[in-house]
């Protein structure tokens, strides 16, 4: 098992390398948009429903609180499923139930859409670091983490970008759906991310990690 290892910390970058660096920035990109969508329609939201400083918070740390129950679910399940069916799962819940706070009625209905969310996005922000390190050699380790990390001030950008042309024309509601825009990495992990190498060892799965170090050339 140390050689599988040994092979694929001393490995030269290839495509594959910058592929799977791409898609774990989108994944981080776009997770920051979700997270911080809520901060730049909140405002819109508590006029309209009359909220004061307290329920506004309430509202806000609803998300956050999802995020520490994903994170310590979806971690667990990581481990259980593997890490590439983990982040198609956790993807799939940040958009979907952000999306979805665009339908609350009330301030109780969005604090709970919000926690949903939050627990997507809790899982999501860990996978792609942890992901993209299993394969990347030692050497470049480090800067394809900090790349990845860097991520999130683009999608911080996002959730300003979007709610400053989408808000005065079209409201909250209509904003929300920038949460589904993370789906459009589905595709592309499904096309590029292979299985993670430690949950493939751990379960035995040799052949399998063979072929996919014939298929991108370790």
């Amino acid at each position: 098992m140390s050689d599988i290892y040994q092979v694929l910390n001393e490995s030269k970058l290839t495509k594959f390398h910058y592929m799977i660096l791409l898609v774990g920035c989108l994944i981080y990109c776009l997770t920051a948009l979700d997270v911080m969508l809520i901060g730049s329609v909140v405002p819109v939201i508590a006029r309209e429903w009359r909220l004061d400083l307290v329920t506004i918070g309430y509202l806000i740390s609803s998300g956050f609180i999802g995020m520490f129950i994903g994170a310590l679910l979806f971690g667990r399940l990581a481990d259980v499923i593997g890490r590439r069916n983990t982040i198609l799962i956790v993807i799939v819940v940040e958009a979907l139930f952000t999306a979805l706070c665009g339908l609350a009625y009330d301030v109780t209905s969005m604090i709970v859409l919000r926690l949903l969310a939050g627990i997507g996005l809790g899982g999501a922000l860990p996978q792609p670091g942890i992901y993209v390190s299993e394969y990347v050699p030692t050497r470049y380790r480090g800067t394809f983490l900090g790349l990845i990390e860097t991520s999130w001030v683009y999608g911080a950008l996002l959730s300003l970008i979007f709610p400053i042309i989408l808000l005065p024309s079209y409201g909250w509601r209509i904003t929300f759906l920038v949460g589904l825009i993370p789906l459009i990495v589905i595709p592309l992990a499904i096309a590029y991310l292979p299985e993670s190498i430690r949950y493939l060892v751990k379960q035995g799965r040799i052949d399998q990690i063979n072929n996919i170090f014939e298929k991108y050339g370790f």
